[in-house]
This record gives structure tokens, sequence and C-alpha cells, in this order.
């Protein structure tokens, strides 16, 4: 029996480091870093406890944090945990532009009880296309990795640039790029076949309280 006691003191210690890392460096530990920081040697009893974690729900793991996945924390108390998202770099509202999504600028964690637990990217705004949707100059627009609906707000890669749109699809099957100020900004034919893509489908902006719009 105090063998097994043993063990579970092991995982909660492991557990209770988990979450101490995640808030101050904003990522789940490697087992190197667990082992150093809880004094446990044994990295195949870190495994075990983590292995334990994920089977208790307490520690629930969607893809390998190392790469562009996410993953979500919870605790006792039922808390629904959070989402590992991705902050890259721009996107213009409006006009098709380079799109820097390559840069990695780190990662945040988000509330899966208000953005869901979905892959996602956090990409910062410029223009001043859709600013009648809310989405202003110096945002964040929260990306989501699905596939979009007609009337949608998209980040959409065209061959070597990419914008912040709503997409359409018109009766006849042709699909379109829309600004909301639609006065300023033309239509945007949107064709698979050329390279077009969509990026994701921004469900969430992160608004910059200091945004003045400015007068025409």
């Amino acid at each position: 029996m105090g063998k097994y006691k043993k063990f579970d003191e092991r995982v909660e210690k492991v557990f209770e480091f988990i979450m101490s890392y995640q808030r101050r460096y904003h990522r789940i530990p490697s087992y190197r870093e667990i082992s150093e920081g809880t004094g446990i040697p044994s990295i195949n009893t870190i495994s075990n406890a983590v292995k334990k974690l994920t089977n208790d729900e307490r520690l629930v793991k969607l893809e390998d944090p190392s790469r562009s996945g996410k993953f979500r924390v919870t605790g006792d108390n039922g808390d629904d945990g959070l989402v590992r998202a991705k902050v890259v770099g721009s996107a213009v509202c409006g006009v098709p532009d380079f799109i820097d999504d390559d840069s990695d600028e780190g990662h945040v964690f988000l509330p899966v009880s208000i953005f869901g637990d979905e892959s996602m990217t956090l990409m910062r705004v410029e223009g001043y296309g859709m600013t009648k949707r809310g989405i202003c100059p110096g945002d964040i627009a929260v990306c989501a990795d699905r596939e979009p609906r007609s009337g949608d707000v998209v980040l959409a890669s065209v061959p070597g640039r990419g914008t912040i749109c709503r997409i359409f699809t018109e009766t006849d099957g042709k699909v379109f790029l829309r600004a909301e100020d639609g006065e300023n900004f033309p239509d945007i034919p949107f064709n698979s076949g050329e390279g077009m893509k969509t990026l994701g489908v921004v469900g969430y902006v992160i608004h910059d309280p200091n945004f003045k719009k400015p007068l025409n």
C-alpha cells in the first residue's frame, strides 16, 4: 500500500508543478523540466504520472503541445481549462497584402469555456476594411481552424498575400470575398483553383479600446 501512496504523492507533485509552470511560462513543461522541478529523477515515473492525470481527465492532451497543436488542463474543480493558441503576424482587412503567417511570436492560453477547444491562431489586424463589422486596426483576430460557411469572416490567403474579409457563395457556386466597407473595397473573386484558400474563421476579436476611427 505504501508503494501506491508514494506514487499518488508523486502524481500530485507532478500535477502541481505542471500547473505552476503553465501559469508562469504559458506552456506545459517537458518531462525533463518536470524532473528538474519536482526532484523526481525517473522519467518513467513522470510518464506514468502524466498518463494517470490524463486518465483522470485532470490533464487532457489533445495534440502534441511541442507542435502547433493544442491541449487543455483541468483541475479537480472541473474547470473547462485552457486551449493553446499560436500568435503569428498580421493581416490587412479588405485588401490582399503581404501576410506574415510564418512568424512565430509565441503562444497564449485562452479559456475553453469562451473560445472552445478548436485549434486557433491569433492574427494582428491592420487596415479599415472591416471596421463596420467591429474589426479595427490594432485588434487581435482569433482564427479557428475550420471550414467557413457563407457569410463568415475569414482569414484568406491569395497566393503570396492575405486578407481578412467575409466570404460568400452565390447560388451559381461562385465564391467571393467582401469587406464590410464595400464602398471603398471592391469584392475579390475567390478561386481555390488559383491557389486561394481560407486559413481560418474569425470567431472572436480581442479589441483595442483605444482605437479611434479616422474621420472621412
